[in-house]
């Protein structure tokens, strides 16, 4: 199967059947979590993945730990009245996270994988989100992003979060552009730029003028390896990108994070936490000498 055609996180590095992560994930959170109680199914997501999982190399990719108050203050900060849209589902945590951060908008999130969406709709539903609250989508966002100009008003979204294949970031930052469906003044966080990188996105929010954008560092969920997530907000709809020709560099940044996520995917291989530190710190160093770096963000308490 092309990974192109795989999911946010798919069983990496799992000799196991299918989906068992997830589906053990689902049972874990059926069974001791509370229903209609989106912070305790947050809650325990987070606890299957630090605690139940260990330290292993089935890791639950999820923007918990340090990343969720990121998540929680980006997307409180964007434009009021407007839609959240997350691009990559996986197990629903994340739109838990942003329907506790912002009670008022509606979220539409999309996966490509129909497994993870089911799981999905399974974890939102017993935590009480249901359409048109929290809409579970199923697609890839290249054939999806363009299709929602017929469901959503031009500049619907005051905040979106990625949180897919990084290395395609940069061409749903295009679709939702051409589609028109950005607020002005839209924030958008895109998770996991440092590994397994997301380098020609993080080319572009520095290089556009309409965006003004940094990066944030702290350590992954349930992994002590450094990651980063990128922060935007748009500040000038009408702007257009400069024709800056992509380094050498900047396309073997691209290729190699692809590579990194190929291995990742590989049945009973993966990738163990020493060379994800590895391969973090190889990413960062060729981002460095493209001038593109990160603040530190303080663990939460």
């Amino acid at each position: 199967m092309p990974v192109r055609s795989l999911g946010a996180a798919g069983s990496a590095g799992s000799a196991a059947a299918p989906y068992s992560k997830e589906l053990r994930l689902l049972l874990h959170v059926l069974h001791r979590a509370t229903a209609g109680s989106p912070k305790s199914v947050c809650e325990n997501i987070e606890g299957f993945g630090s605690h139940s999982l260990g330290q292993s190399r089935s890791w639950l990719k999820l923007a918990g730990g340090n990343k969720a108050p990121v998540l929680t203050c980006a997307s409180q900060a964007a434009p009021p009245q407007t839609s959240v849209l997350e691009i990559g589902t996986y197990c629903g945590y994340s739109s838990l996270r942003l329907a506790l951060a912002v009670p008022g908008a509606k979220i539409a999130t999309a996966d490509v994988d129909p497994a993870h969406v089911l799981i999905a709709r399974n974890v939102l539903a017993f935590a009480g989100l249901e359409p048109p609250r929290v809409t579970v989508w199923t697609g890839h966002s290249t054939d999806l992003l363009p299709r929602l100009s017929a469901h959503f008003r031009p500049g619907s979204f005051g905040f979106v979060f990625m949180d897919q294949r990084g290395s395609l970031y940069h061409e749903d930052l295009d679709a939702l552009e051409r589609a028109k469906l950005l607020h002005q003044g839209a924030v958008l966080l895109a998770d996991n730029v440092l590994k397994p990188g997301s380098p020609l996105l993080l080319w572009r929010l520095s290089a556009d003028p309409k965006y003004q954008a940094l990066q944030l560092s702290m350590e992954e969920f349930a992994m002590p390896v450094e990651d980063w997530m990128a922060l935007a907000v748009i500040k000038d709809m009408a702007s257009s990108p400069p024709e800056v020709p992509a380094p050498r560099l900047l396309r073997d940044l691209h290729e190699f994070s692809d590579e990194i996520r190929a291995r990742a995917l590989i049945p009973g291989r993966g990738i163990d936490f020493q060379e994800w530190k590895d391969l973090a710190d190889e990413m960062k160093r060729g981002l460095h000498s493209l001038g593109i770096t990160a603040l530190a963000v303080e663990p939460s308490s």
